[in-house]
C-alpha cells in the first residue's frame, strides 16, 4: 500500500507525520477566542474501488508535559477541532479541520513556552492528537517547523521607560 512498509519484514509503521502534511494554517483573535483553522493531505493506502465520506470528526489537540516522562504527567490540552467532511481520494485526501483554542490552565504555561519556543526557533514541536470517538487512543506526532524561521524581535528599542513601585510590585 503506498506510504506503508512492505510487510513481512519487521518494518515499523510510518509515523504519522509521515503520513500526513501540515498544508497551511490560521490563527484568528475574535470575540475573546482564539479559532484556528488548517489545511492537510494524508497518504490514502486504502484501495482504489473502496469509498467512504466521512462526516465531521472531533479532535482534541494536547501538548505534552515537558516533563511527560511519567504517564500520571498529564498533557495540557489546547485545542478542540473538528474535520470537516472529506472523502477518500487517490493518492491523498485533503483535510480541513477548524476549532478554537481550549481555555488554558495556569499549568498549561510550561508547555505552552516549550511549544512556543520550539516553534519559534525552527525547530518540530511535539502535539498529542485525541478523539472521544476512540477513548485512549492517542497520536503522538510533532507540529511542523515553519520555513523560513520566524523573525518575531527586530530593531527592537525602548524610549522614556520608567519605572515605579506600586505597592508590592513594580510598574514600568
Amino acid at each position: 500500500m503506498p506510504g506503508l512498509p512492505p510487510p513481512g519484514h519487521n518494518n515499523a509503521p510510518p509515523s504519522f507525520s509521515d503520513l500526513v502534511t501540515l498544508q497551511s494554517f490560521n490563527i484568528v483573535s475574535a470575540d475573546d477566542s482564539i479559532f484556528i483553522e488548517a489545511n492537510a493531505t494524508a497518504i490514502n493506502p486504502i484501495p482504489w474501488h473502496l469509498e467512504f465520506s466521512s462526516p465531521p470528526l472531533p479532535f482534541v489537540i494536547a501538548l505534552p508535559s515537558p516533563s511527560n516522562s511519567s504517564p500520571e504527567v498529564p498533557s495540557v490540552p489546547i485545542a478542540s477541532v473538528r474535520s470537516h467532511p472529506f472523502a477518500l481520494t487517490h493518492p491523498n485526501i485533503s483535510l480541513t479541520v477548524s476549532g478554537a483554542v481550549l481555555p488554558l490552565e495556569q499549568s498549561a504555561s510550561r508547555a505552552l513556552s516549550n511549544f512556543m519556543g520550539k516553534y519559534v526557533s525552527g525547530h518540530e514541536a511535539d502535539i498529542q492528537i485525541t478523539t472521544p470517538l476512540v477513548p485512549g487512543m492517542v497520536i503522538n506526532t510533532t507540529f511542523p517547523a515553519p520555513n523560513p524561521k520566524p523573525e518575531i524581535l527586530r530593531n527592537v528599542s525602548i524610549t522614556n521607560m520608567k519605572i515605579t513601585p506600586t505597592g508590592t510590585t513594580m510598574v514600568a
